[in-house]
């Protein structure tokens, strides 16, 4: 079984919008490419219409694994959309 390069975590739909954004909770879904990731994010954020910036509404996180502490860890992290995605 693969495991998916990268992580959804979308808040934009939580209230308050969390400030703290990689939690277990927020995850939206698994994707095979950074691209794929933030197209869901901003097509989801687009579909809510969110006034939201994307900046603050999602960001993906690349091979996130939760460690000992029960906390997720991810390598790295991309908030928002660097593009329009649509």
């Amino acid at each position: 079984m693969r495991t998916p390069e990268w992580t959804l975590f979308y808040v934009a739909d939580h209230t308050p919008v969390p400030t703290q954004i990689v939690l277990q909770e927020h995850i939206s879904g698994y994707y095979d490419s950074l691209e794929q990731c933030q197209a869901k994010g901003a097509g989801m954020l687009r579909l809510q219409a969110s006034s939201l910036p994307a900046e603050k509404a999602f960001a993906c996180g690349e091979q996130c694994q939760v460690n000992e502490q029960q906390q997720l860890q991810c390598k790295s992290q991309v908030v928002g959309a660097t593009y329009d995605a649509l």
